[in-house]
């Protein structure tokens, strides 16, 4: 997560959100969001050799001057573009993690600022929100774990090696299934005379919430879209399933969703109630009251002849566990999700 730090006192904080002259490093930007600095630093665009740089010696006269011979640059390393059906993280993605190597693939960059022409500041343009492929690149001859970062279709550079090496088994069996990774991107490009220099931050999932940590059914089924959390009750009532689950770790699981009917007492009127299922076992139910605001979806996909499946997160001990769904309830969903459901 990129950590947010407080005002400087001896500089006047700047009120856009936007790069700006970073106060507590000179020589380079830093990313004000409206409300406090963040930890994205990039340096000026140098334009001229300082003047401590060694001068230059003249040949003696009467002999040609020496000719300048520019550096060969080393051949940069191509990977092959993603292929597959793009899949969103299963887990929710709030951590912000930057990419490295960019600088090797300035093309990509003057690609970005062309197709989507952003507004350009004096230090150069900001895109939020882009699409960014996540990918496991095991034919890499620099990493056996390595994972490139595609931008729009752009190869824009790869995720560092620790955190890449964290990533890489999930990705890696995301290609076996013929999908890859789609998050988030946030691309800042700067270009000056043909010179072109970009960075990416990419927001990401937790590594184990990459994908689920079971398999989802076999049966037909639609995946959920992210909400709120919701608390799954009567999980106390179920321990010798979700006790093969828990970790010390948050365990991010796919369970299905059901409509059945409760009945508390036999004098107390019966109601539909939404009860959860993993791996087709039941684990808890909501309460009455949240039931109502989430049955109305469970009908709609079942009408569809299809699972009603979604994310849910796991706490606790074999002991104890709680189970909470992070799901958008009916009055959230929209219309275009709600007509991209077809007939199993």
């Amino acid at each position: 997560m990129v950590g947010l730090f407080s005002r400087s006192k001896d500089a006047a904080a700047p009120s856009p959100a936007a790069w700006h002259p970073a106060p507590d490093r000179p020589g380079h930007l830093r990313w004000w969001d409206g409300r406090a600095w963040t930890d994205n630093y990039h340096p000026v665009q140098q334009t001229a050799q300082a003047a401590t740089s060694r001068p230059e010696t003249s040949a003696p006269f009467g002999q040609a001057e020496p000719q300048r011979v520019r550096p060969a640059r080393r051949a940069v390393y191509r990977t092959a573009a993603p292929t597959g059906v793009a899949v969103a993280p299963w887990a929710k993605a709030n951590s912000w993690q930057n990419v490295v190597g960019e600088s090797n693939y300035d093309a990509a960059f003057r690609a970005l600022l062309q197709r989507n022409r952003p507004p350009r500041g004096d230090y150069g343009a900001e895109m939020n929100g882009l699409p960014a492929a996540v990918v496991a690149d095991p034919g890499n001859p620099y990493d056996q774990s390595a994972v490139a970062v595609w931008v729009q279709g752009e190869h824009v550079g790869f995720l560092p090696r620790d955190a890449a090496a964290s990533y890489y088994p999930a990705l890696a069996d995301l290609a076996e299934r013929g999908e890859y990774l789609q998050v988030e991107a946030r691309v800042w490009a700067y270009d000056e005379e043909g010179d072109v220099r970009g960075s990416v931050t990419l927001v990401l999932p937790p590594p184990d919430g990459v994908q689920s940590f079971n398999e989802p059914p076999e049966e037909p089924h639609q995946v959920w879209p992210h909400g709120g959390a919701i608390q799954v009750t009567c999980e106390e009532q179920h321990m010798d399933v979700l006790g093969r689950f828990v970790s010390d770790r948050d365990r991010h699981l796919a369970v299905t969703l059901h409509a059945i009917e409760v009945q508390k007492t036999p004098r107390s009127t019966a109601y539909r109630a939404v009860e959860v299922r993993l791996d087709g076992q039941r684990v808890g139910e909501l309460t009455k009251g949240m039931s109502e605001k989430v049955i109305d979806v469970v009908d709609f996909i079942a009408s569809k002849g299809r699972l009603p499946l979604c994310r849910a997160v796991l706490k606790g001990s074999p002991l104890r566990a709680e189970l909470t769904l992070q799901v958008a309830k009916a009055h959230e969903v929209t219309r275009r999700w709600l007509d991209g459901i077809q007939e199993a």
